[in-house]
């Protein structure tokens, strides 16, 4: 028969016949088939001395970018000349008390970068000259911060969690009456993400757009005729003026005109199958600034983290999914660094796991996808590839009548051949295949298959139906995965 491709990764889908896969885990989409998921690869030399809450990057005066980062008492500023965090929490007020479960909200206004929580008074740090967080003179004390027309915008006010309130126009400790402004919305529960680039207010059970007025009172928020709000803050994000987010019954794209579903009937009863209920507000949401991919963490087990990732690439359409444990993903502009400086100068830069001298973390100014996993270390996903798995969905091969299959050949292109022009060895690749008699058996699957020389892998497996599971190991140097082609005979049997 001839080659089947990898099809996309739809487990919500009845998957008989129609080339979809029920795994695909620790791969990326690709146009025509899958890429290798790259692991976490730490830069920092000290860790974070507990797990990270908020993750930013600023642009100084200088046009130098600085990163900040946040755990549930203290504020950080990343040194990347030593690869440690120095603390720059405030000297009055004393620690902060981030409750649990929750995130810091931070942005960059002018020349200072303002952070917030439910839990504490808002934060303010000059990025050019600062060296200590300050009480945000004035501000409202709310879950999240953003900047819309020159206004700092809280949302989720502490005193009022179904309102807003905004400072007078380039100004971010003004918010007397008459100068600033406040909108309580009383319809749909409490907000939960103000985009101001999509225009819209995020709520609990629905949303509102944002109008600028251009008058004393800034926006208006008229009413939007869908009801996708969502109960998972920080599953917003903002890009490109379209906002994603995860709404009661899925994944959204769209703004204040129109939105759409991307995970209906393909992962949304997957992901709610498989998500930890309790820990629906700590889905988190970052950018790929290297490719048209959303990463959304969330928590299938109750540690306190989160141990999956879910990848959505927007210009395919395409999911894969993702095991690894992060407490935040964000997208950073790198500092200036040299080589002689950070990390490196104390590392063997052969160590297996360490960042390549092509990283994009030593090239300033350039954004990149980063993490602190849970080994608290400023991380980015830029390692050797992930252990992958990719399982088929279920075939009928011979039309009613039983199929012995006999082998499977799988097409999977290597990334670089030897010094010698050889391929890389592929033998570590293993195939297990699984089979049942009736369509809502069990299946019995088979132990791994190891590839011969031909390429094929070799197997006798009777049955109706048939299923093929392809095991890359974590390392293996391999550049896409496109598909498999079997070899089977009917048997006489029904």
């Amino acid at each position: 028969m001839p080659m089947r491709a990898f099809g996309e990764f739809a487990p919500d889908v009845s998957d008989l016949n129609t080339d979809t896969l029920d795994v695909a885990r620790n791969v990326l989409p690709g146009v025509n088939s899958y890429t290798p998921a790259p692991g976490l690869v730490p830069h920092s030399v000290t860790p974070l001395p507990l797990p990270c809450k908020g993750l930013w990057y600023v642009q100084t005066a200088a046009g130098d970018y600085d990163t900040y980062a946040a755990t549930a008492q203290k504020l950080y500023k990343y040194d990347p000349d030593t690869g440690t965090f120095t603390d720059m929490t405030r000297t009055v007020g004393g620690d902060y008390a981030l409750p649990a479960d929750d995130y810091w909200s931070g942005v960059q206004y002018g020349n200072r970068l303002i952070v917030c929580n439910i839990g504490n008074e808002p934060q303010f740090i000059d990025v050019d000259s600062g060296t200590e967080f300050a009480n945000l003179p004035n501000a409202p004390i709310a879950s999240f911060v953003t900047v819309m027309d020159d206004h700092v915008v809280f949302s989720r006010l502490f005193t009022n969690p179904r309102s807003i309130a905004w400072s007078a126009i380039n100004d971010s400790e003004d918010y007397t009456t008459g100068t600033s402004g406040f909108q309580e919305f009383s319809d749909a529960g409490e907000v939960t993400g103000f985009c101001a680039n999509a225009h819209i207010v995020f709520l609990q059970r629905g949303l509102r757009g944002i109008v600028s007025t251009g008058d004393k009172y800034a926006f208006s928020f008229p009413m939007m005729s869908s009801e996708k709000g969502t109960v998972s803050p920080f599953s917003v994000l903002e890009f490109g003026g379209i906002a994603y987010w995860l709404s009661d019954n899925g994944f959204y794209v769209g703004n204040a005109e129109q939105q759409k579903s991307i995970s209906e009937k393909r992962i949304s009863g997957y992901f709610y199958d498989a998500l930890n209920q309790g820990r629906i507000t700590r889905v988190f949401a970052a950018l790929d600034p290297h490719a048209s991919r959303i990463y959304w963490a969330y928590a299938v087990g109750d540690e306190e983290w989160n141990d999956r990732v879910l990848v959505y690439d927007w210009g395919l359409d395409r999911w894969s999914e993702l095991e690894v444990n992060t407490y935040i993903l964000s997208r950073l502009a790198t500092a200036s660094v040299s080589l002689d400086s950070v990390g490196p100068d104390s590392m063997d830069m052969d160590e297996p796991g360490l960042p390549s001298l092509d990283s994009f973390f030593y090239r300033s100014g350039a954004p990149t996808l980063a993490a602190v996993g849970t080994d608290l270390q400023l991380s980015t996903m830029e390692g050797p590839p992930l252990a992958a798995t990719l399982l088929t969905g279920s075939y009928a091969f011979a039309e009613g009548r039983r199929a012995r299959m006999r082998s499977v050949l799988t097409y999977i292109e290597e990334s670089r051949r030897t010094e010698e022009g050889l391929l890389l060895d592929q033998s570590t690749i293993t195939l297990k295949v699984s089979k049942r008699q009736r369509y809502g058996d069990d299946w019995l699957t088979s132990s791994a298959i190891p590839q011969q020389r031909s390429g094929n892998y070799r197997m006798n497996a009777d049955g109706h139906f048939h299923r093929f599971q392809i095991d890359i190991p974590a390392g293996t140097d391999w550049r896409h995965a496109h598909g498999w082609e079997a070899d089977f005979v009917p048997t006489t049997g029904r």
